[in-house]
């Protein structure tokens, strides 16, 4: 195919609304949108070849706050190209860019109030600065890191404050997403990784209705999570009805809310058969941009790319290493440990705000740890005393009744003595002592 000559130094530029299933489009027809037919005749028979064209996304997201606190309008961009022929209401386009997947949340600011959110065709003459600016950003070719990479740090610092987490780790975590779609969070017990997932998730998405979780167990099969038949009453008979799970449910509603960032949350990702409960999701994780056909119905389907996965992981959990090599060249993955990053000094962190004078909890919690260092996945983490209210005998009752039994567990075999290490009050007196030893020294 022979591309006219880019003649866009002079002639007006093009916005129009699309979706995730663009690379669909081999051209934008007018009457796509039958509402605004004859609003955009005239803006669709102004179109030349070699015009630019890009494919938008339908609204504008007012969703996040600048450095200085001013609310920031985002758009996002699906593909961007060049007309390639004009027939009437009829444009051919050579889409470049995109691959299926959002380039998101360009600036917007000084272009908005120029153009109705909902108005499906916008035509932009390059004859100021800001317009010419714009136009170069959402033509760029340079790949677009993070969801809001120049809200930075401002867009997590909320979010940082309320997990006592670094704003650097969820701004790695969101590139993590950007750029595979789908990580799991992994780690002994009690290091915050659900709790992580939700809220990160929620602040992503910008609502909880956008947010799915479910959880995975040894029972549960592709049709608890994709697709399956149900008992039903069908005209008052007993039978059996196809049902959506909460995968499907979760990736209509993204495609639904395309300009939106939709999330499912998988708990405990190990503990199910995952090939049995994926099946043909394995392909669909890696190829977004590819159809298949599902094992319950003819109709093909495609993981939309505005759907996120988070998946949970016990690593203290033998099922493990239930988890094949197809799953992890997958995912990312993202380490929740009691001595790394970010999760080293959560709990300190925690009880000087929340706690003031607890913090001794935190010198007992990394004294056993270093006691279970032969075993790093059975490490305490810093959830089980992240309670509000939290004095000593809240500590006493969370120690003997919450990490004893599991410590016991973990160190079936080893002997009583071993056990009596982990006592509190010896702990305790090993953690004064050191602290009496620093001081001398």
């Amino acid at each position: 195919m022979v591309i006219p000559k880019d003649n866009s130094g002079t002639r007006p530029v093009w916005f129009v609304t699309g979706g995730i299933n663009w690379q669909d489009y081999k051209y934008f027809w007018q009457h796509y949108y039958p509402p605004h037919r004859h609003n955009h005749r005239a803006d669709i028979r102004g179109m030349r070849p070699g015009d630019r064209i890009a494919m938008k996304t339908d609204h504008f997201a007012y969703r996040a706050t600048d450095n200085q606190g001013d609310p920031v309008i985002s758009m996002g961009i699906w593909a961007v190209g060049r007309i390639t022929r004009t027939r009437d209401h009829l444009v051919d386009v050579d889409w470049r860019m995109g691959e299926g997947r959002p380039l998101d949340n360009y600036r917007a600011d000084g272009i908005a109030n120029r153009f109705p959110a909902d108005q499906c065709v916008w035509r932009m003459e390059p004859d100021d600065d800001a317009t010419r600016a714009f136009i170069a950003l959402a033509f760029s070719t340079e790949p677009v890191d993070g969801y809001l990479p120049d809200l930075a740090p401002s867009y997590f610092a909320t979010l940082a404050d309320e997990l006592y987490l670094p704003i650097d780790f969820l701004q790695e975590v969101n590139t993590l997403l950007a750029e595979k779609n789908q990580v799991i969070f992994q780690g002994p017990p009690g290091t915050g990784k659900t709790y992580v997932a939700q809220d990160l998730a929620e602040h992503i998405a910008g609502s909880k209705d956008r947010v799915t979780l479910v959880q995975f167990h040894p029972s549960y099969a592709y049709e608890d999570f994709v697709q399956g038949y149900r008992p039903a009453l069908i005209n008052g008979q007993p039978g059996f009805e196809l049902k959506d799970g909460p995968l499907l449910r979760a990736a209509k509603r993204a495609k639904a809310e395309p300009g939106a960032k939709h999330f499912l949350i998988i708990d405990e990702i190990n503990r199910g058969n995952l090939a049995k409960v994926f099946g043909e999701l394995y392909f669909l994780l890696e190829y977004r941009d590819r159809e298949i056909n599902l094992q319950y119905t003819d109709e093909p389907f495609h993981l939309p790319p505005n759907l996120y996965i988070i998946g949970t992981m016990n690593t203290a959990d033998r099922s493990i290493a239930l988890v094949d090599l197809a799953l992890r060249r997958r995912f990312y993955f993202v380490e929740f440990h009691p001595d790394r990053p970010p999760v080293q000094g959560l709990l300190r962190r925690y009880l000087s705000d929340q706690a003031p004078g607890m913090e001794w909890a935190a010198d007992i919690v990394d004294r056993a740890n270093e006691l279970l260092q032969d075993d790093p996945q059975a490490a305490i983490g810093p959830s089980y005393f992240m309670k509000p209210g939290l004095d000593e005998a809240a500590v006493n009752r969370v120690w003997n009744y919450g990490i004893l039994p599991y410590i016991e567990e973990r160190l079936f075999g080893q002997g009583d003595e071993r056990l009596a290490e982990f006592d509190l009050a010896k702990l305790r007196d090993d953690v004064s002592a050191d602290f009496g030893q620093e001081n001398d020294a």
